[in-house]
């Protein structure tokens, strides 16, 4: 008999002694076969490849087994063996996003009224069930509401809350988790040993953590990598075959924001991107290099299997509080980075921006490592660990109020720098205006989207006003208000809400073609 050709296929739990995780789902349809309370329908959900419709199958050959019901199907009689090969015709498998028409919903519905041919009941599992149309759903319903005894339902999906409340009010939900790393680890090298192949740790520990909880796919990527790479893979074989970011790169960015070299940090993302690296992996695997190091610096344990000890002792010396702000400055930025068209360089400020992100934590006595001086012609931030403190008092000793005409100009230089960049920021203040100048205070009045976008502004207010006291030379604050609708023509007619449409357009200065 020939072998499936993919390791997931050939590796496939056929019971539930052999199914990985999911502890809560496999105790909770044990009990309902061993004391007989079947449901006549059941809801898989979670996400891909971690194992819904595998328990869908063993639950149907628990259930129409020779020897059963049982919580131990004997995989030799022909039932089990029809059900495993995907021939059996008591249980059917459905393709929801092929077969979601209410044609084919109907002539499920004449079938139901069939009886099993060998089994005990007739099984049928609906794969994305989601995908069904509103009219197959409604078809459904009336034999979810009173279907035969010898019927069960079970729907898998990944996106649970496009089933309509009506079905999800018919069904048991399980609710199927993410397989944890160390579970896809021990699982891999089951595979490994079986299959005598020869990976190094570091990689079995890479492929467990790009796999994101989906024990399919990293199935798929061993899978992969072995076919590629002969004799022994190594991690770099892993980041060479999938483009994956090196988790090293990650720390070395964070040590050149460290020690403020901004020519330098210029120069490795030029480097990084030159070298293929896609540029939205190496955003959000920032992101994930992060959360990991914040929660290392508060000793709280979290997932570092991967991270090597090397790439994490490099930022030792950022403080919880400095991650949470870098932190947030990437999270704030991840709509602004998808909606980009030049994504290399928003990296580019975006990194060159962390280099003014507040005071740093002391450099230890005995390090003999000296401040740096960053290049005058890309930035004009202060290079000592104190420098945006005398940076602030200088600004403070101005007490005279800048005249309202000053206030106007600078603003006008303010808005000159920020519509070189692409973040959020320059799309909200996009058609925005001063409102009133006084006391150092500017009211500016947000045209574009209000109700969005002041909120973020004040997230970023702090970084704006010391961006505009800089220009200024003095201390200055801002403040955001919603400009007041003008009023209609026609005292009859009544101002018709904005579409989304009409936002994006005034956002991108475009045209509807017709």
């Amino acid at each position: 008999m020939m072998k499936p050709r993919t390791f997931s296929l050939r590796y496939r739990p056929q019971t539930f002694d052999e199914l990985f995780d999911q502890k809560h789902i496999k105790r909770t349809l044990i009990n309902a076969i061993q004391r007989n309370r079947l449901a006549h329908a059941y809801l898989f959900a979670g996400p891909r490849g971690v194992g819904k419709t595998t328990t869908a199958r063993i639950l149907a050959k628990s259930l129409n087994c020779v020897e059963g019901p049982t919580i131990h199907p004997c995989n030799k009689c022909s039932t089990c063996l029809e059900i495993a090969g995907s021939k059996s015709f008591d249980v059917l498998e459905i393709d929801g996003a092929s077969n979601r028409g209410i044609d084919q919903i109907r002539e499920l519905r004449e079938n139901v009224r069939y009886r099993p041919t060998s089994g005990r009941y007739r099984i049928y599992i609906i794969d994305e069930v989601h995908m069904l149309t509103t009219e197959a759903f409604n078809a459904l319903l009336k034999t979810l509401e009173e279907p035969p005894r010898h019927v069960i339902f079970i729907f898998a999906t990944t996106q649970p809350h496009k089933v309509p409340a009506t079905i999800l009010s018919r069904c048991q939900r399980f609710d199927f988790k993410r397989i944890a790393p160390d579970v896809i680890t021990k699982r891999l090298k089951m595979i490994i040993e079986n299959e005598k192949l020869d990976v190094e740790e570091d990689a079995i520990r890479l492929i467990a953590d790009i796999a994101d909880g989906g024990l399919r796919d990293a199935e798929g990527v061993l899978e992969q990598i072995t076919t590629f790479k002969q004799g022994k893979v190594a991690a770099n074989d892993v980041t060479e075959l999938l483009g994956i970011v090196p988790y090293e790169r990650f720390s070395h960015l964070l040590k050149l924001v460290e020690e403020k070299d901004e020519a330098a940090l210029l120069a490795f993302l030029e480097q990084t991107f030159s070298a293929g690296y896609d540029v939205a992996e190496f955003y959000f695997g920032m992101i994930g290099f992060l959360r990991v190091l914040l929660f290392t610096s508060l000793g709280m344990t979290a997932d570092r299997s991967a991270f090597p000890e090397s790439a994490l002792s490099e930022t030792q010396h950022y403080t919880p509080k400095q991650l949470v702000r870098i932190l947030e400055r990437f999270l704030k930025a991840e709509e602004a980075f998808k909606r980009s068209r030049e994504k290399v360089i928003f990296i580019e400020t975006m990194a060159l921006s962390l280099l003014d992100m507040g005071e740093k934590q002391p450099v230890p006595k005995e390090s003999s490592r000296s401040p740096k001086t960053c290049p005058s012609s890309l930035t004009s931030k202060p290079t000592l660990a104190n420098g945006k403190e005398k940076a602030d008092e200088k600004l403070k000793e101005a007490e005279e109020p800048v005249q309202a005409a000053s206030l106007k100009q600078v603003w006008k230089r303010f808005m000159e720098e920020i519509e070189t960049e692409e973040s959020f920021v320059t799309l909200a203040l996009q058609e925005s205006g001063i409102i009133e100048a006084q006391d150092n205070l500017l009211t500016i009045g947000i045209n574009n989207n209000p109700e969005l976008n002041i909120g973020r502004l004040k997230a970023e207010q702090e970084h704006l006003e010391e961006r505009l006291s800089k220009l200024a030379g003095q201390k200055l604050r801002l403040e955001f208000k919603a400009n007041k609708p003008q009023k209609s023509e026609s005292r009859g007619s009544k101002s018709k809400p904005r579409s989304a449409v009409e936002d994006v357009l005034d956002i991108f200065k475009g045209e509807i073609v017709r």
